[in-house]
């Protein structure tokens, strides 16, 4: 019984020095919006304006970032520098010369000797990545508040910006009430409008013809037929005095100029409205270049449920954390369901609920080689790592269904227990591990290089299947018969049990060998 108890202490010793080797070095599943392990050969900066401004003012705050960036492109490692510009706004793509050598360290080090060494605009405002997404080396945070009233939303949006910045590790925070276009805001007064016999109907009217025009129909001509339509000169819609001066309608044969019965401003209107539960949503946005994003997310909870929210306004996190969470919840699903099927046809197969659930235990121990995979090669345990255990459900049972198979077909040639499973471990040693080699093989160059797809690399899906075959191939020669032994040992003991208590059997306490 010695091997027995061997096989039955060697599996938790090797799950107490997996689980202490992964606190002491922090390993553990990628934080959500996490970049590791993702393809992305640039970073890209761009330039908000405070203030309107047009495409040629613009043109000079470009040239004295190009003037910065162009002569320190080698030192930085970058291969070359695309700009793009417009009006209120201008964007700056650094493309890296070897993508593969740009670790999230070094990019997350870039991005800080930028922010320092950028030369300052006034007026101007830089930010890394893209409204959606952070880029490398940080990772995108985003709050969504929700309520009823937008100006008292833009309120709340204005104190978590503050409470955030006081938090530290958190750049870029901004909101979506502030990254609209600017326009003139046209407010009417009802008092000094009815006084003229003018109602807010006539006044959008108006304003529709000047800046929509009003089609007329078409005009059928000799070859085709033209669109015709009634519109202002384009001279003639270009500021705000003219704006002033658009007649509404005529009394006492003057004109009533909108001006007389309107007052003007300006301000940002938003890009797009959002709703969040039938609320109008707001999102508040940031970019954490700190180490720990799951624990800066719960300092973030416990801040946003310190704020005191008037009645029917809350928050949650944004649409991007949400949907990256749902996604690996479904993917745990996804592993359940696999489980669940390749136990289901293995019973079919072997036309039994015990050796099944005896195999299945290969997986906890691919489980194991997966960790230690990833601690020693440091590679990040990130989404496609996960999809990689998805995979190894299935293969790993390869080895624990060829083994039990042949000492199962050894026991109905009257073999002993004992000695069939001596021989059948014996029988198929060689089949078993030049069948996971083949596959550890097939996979190394996977391993190894840097194949991507839609800016995902496969290493670490190969890692996790290498790592995990290896590990559970060797552990299945030694603690699979274990527990084979004892799945069996127990069933009989149970039988024996029942026919004991309800038959009122003699009840055994030695086993046979």
């Amino acid at each position: 019984r010695h091997p027995l108890l061997t096989g039955v202490l060697f599996l938790p010793i090797i799950v107490a020095l997996t689980v202490g080797a992964a606190k002491l070095t922090g390993f553990g599943p990628a934080d959500d919006d996490d970049t590791t392990g993702m393809k992305q050969n640039n970073l890209y900066v761009r330039l908000y304006f405070i203030d309107n401004t047009n495409v040629y003012g613009v043109r000079d705050y470009v040239d004295r970032v190009e003037e910065f960036l162009l002569p320190r492109i080698d030192s930085l490692g970058i291969e070359s520098l695309y700009t793009f510009y417009q009006d209120n706004t201008a964007a700056f793509g650094l493309f890296f010369k070897e993508p593969g050598e740009m670790s999230d360290r070094k990019i997350l080090d870039l991005r800080k000797w930028l922010r320092a060494n950028l030369p300052v605009l006034a007026g101007a405002k830089y930010r890394f990545g893209n409204d959606d997404d952070s880029g490398r080396g940080a990772k995108n945070l985003s709050l969504t508040l929700f309520g009823e009233d937008s100006a008292l939303l833009g309120e709340i949006a204005a104190e978590t910006r503050r409470r955030l910045s006081l938090m530290g590790g958190v750049e870029d925070i901004r909101d979506d009430s502030r990254a609209g276009k600017d326009e003139i805001r046209v407010t009417l007064d009802r008092s000094r409008a009815a006084r003229f016999g003018i109602d807010s109907r006539t006044v959008s009217q108006v304003l529709g013809l000047t800046f929509r025009g009003i089609p007329l129909g078409e005009f059928q001509g000799k070859e085709r037929e033209i669109e015709l339509g009634i519109v202002l000169e384009p001279s003639d819609r270009r500021n705000i005095e003219n704006l002033k001066q658009l007649p509404l309608s005529y009394r006492d044969g003057a004109p009533v100029r909108l001006a007389q019965v309107a007052d003007f401003g300006f301000g940002k209107g938003p890009r797009t409205i959002e709703r969040e539960g039938q609320k109008t949503a707001i999102t508040v946005r940031g970019s954490y270049e700190g180490e720990d994003f799951t624990r800066f997310t719960k300092r973030v909870e416990r801040m946003m449920n310190s704020l005191d929210l008037p009645a029917g306004y809350g928050w949650s996190f944004g649409k991007e954390l949400r949907r990256q969470r749902e996604e690996r919840s479904d993917l745990g699903i996804n592993a359940l369901l696999a489980v669940c099927c390749v136990y289901f046809v293995m019973a079919a197969l072997f036309e039994s609920f015990l050796h099944p659930l005896v195999i299945m235990l290969c997986i906890p121990f691919a489980g194991l080689g997966v960790v230690w995979t990833m601690m020693i090669t440091r590679t990040p345990f990130n989404i496609m790592a996960m999809i990689g255990i998805v995979i190894l459900i299935g293969i790993v049972v390869n080895n624990g269904i060829v083994l039990l198979a042949h000492i199962n077909m050894l026991r109905r040639k009257g073999r002993p227990r004992t000695a069939a499973i001596t021989e059948g471990c014996a029988d198929r040693f060689r089949p078993i591990v030049m069948t996971a080699s083949t596959t550890i093989l097939g996979l190394l160059p996977l391993a190894v290089g840097r194949a991507a797809v839609a800016g995902g690399y496969y290493y670490p899906l190969a890692r996790a299947v290498m790592g995990g075959l290896a590990v559970s191939t060797l552990l299945t020669l030694v603690v699979l018969p274990t527990f084979y032994v004892l799945a069996e040992m127990s069933v009989e003991r149970l039988k024996k049990t029942y026919r004991w208590g309800v038959k009122g059997a003699p009840l055994p306490w030695r086993e046979e060998g």
